[in-house]
C-alpha cells in the first residue's frame, strides 16, 4: 500500500505500522480517578487488519478522497478512470437500513449508503 498508493498520492502520514506513529498523535482518554492520560489504542504492528488497519491524518485522507472521486488523470498509472468508476459502482445491490442510513449497494470494499440528509456516500 505504501509504495503503490500512499506515496504516489503524497500521503506521507499514513502507515499500517503503529510503531511508525508518534504516540502523541494517537487518541487517549483522561482517567478521572487519577487524571492520567490512558491510551485507547490497543493495536500492534502484527495485529493491524484490513478494516481499520491503517493510521492516517485528515490531510492524507483528503488526498485519498480527492483521488477516489477524481477521473484518475491527476495520478497516471495508479488507476484509470474506468477502474475508479468500477470501484465506485455497486457490485452487490442492497435494500436495507443501518442506523439512520439507507444501504443500497456494496462495491470493492466500499459500501454505498444514503445519508439522512440525502446524499449518497461515497459520492
Amino acid at each position: 500500500m505504501a509504495n503503490e498508493v500512499f506515496k504516489p498520492l503524497g500521503m506521507h502520514s499514513t502507515t499500517a505500522y503503529i510503531s511508525k506513529v508518534n504516540p502523541h498523535y494517537l487518541s487517549y482518554v483522561i482517567d478521572d480517578s487519577e487524571g492520567k492520560q490512558t491510551s485507547v489504542f490497543d493495536k500492534a504492528d502484527n495485529s493491524m487488519s484490513a478494516a481499520g488497519g491503517h493510521l492516517s491524518t485528515v490531510d492524507d485522507l483528503l488526498k485519498y478522497l480527492q483521488f477516489f472521486l477524481s477521473d484518475g488523470d491527476s495520478t497516471p498509472g495508479l488507476l484509470s478512470n474506468k477502474q475508479l468508476m468500477f470501484a465506485r459502482s455497486p457490485i452487490v445491490v442492497q435494500s436495507n437500513r443501518y442506523q439512520s442510513y439507507g444501504r443500497y449497494g456494496y462495491g470493492l470494499g466500499w459500501e454505498r449508503r444514503l445519508a439522512p440528509f440525502g446524499c449518497k456516500l461515497p459520492l
